[in-house]
């Protein structure tokens, strides 16, 4: 039987590390930050879509920035400056985690 899943690959470490360090210095908005991040963690939740994880870290860097844009009041962001830049070394300081050890 042919399998009709949809495979999508993660961006690579280094766009998200660019994404993060633009969100860190003002060079993107939360909103299109989260936005940007939002087409893995849809596309994560599509019935017949497989998002291709092999880097952890990156995986969970992506799911930090789907959120980016979370406000507590109107105009008011729950995540700053500070967090993005502690998103930003944390992705940085990460080892790579492969999903399984062939892929290692």
């Amino acid at each position: 039987m042919k399998s009709n899943v949809t495979k999508i690959d993660l961006p690579a470490r280094s766009e998200v590390l660019s994404m993060l360090a633009a969100l860190a210095n003002g060079g993107v908005s939360p909103d299109e930050a989260s936005k940007w991040a939002m087409t893995w963690l849809l596309a994560d939740q599509t019935p017949g879509t497989d998002v291709q994880i092999k880097d952890w870290p990156v995986w969970d860097a992506i799911t930090l920035l789907g959120g980016a844009d979370v406000q507590v009041e109107p105009g008011s962001y729950l995540h700053g400056p500070d967090d993005f830049r502690d998103w930003l070394e944390s992705l940085q300081a990460a080892p790579r985690r492969a999903t399984s050890p062939s892929e290692r």
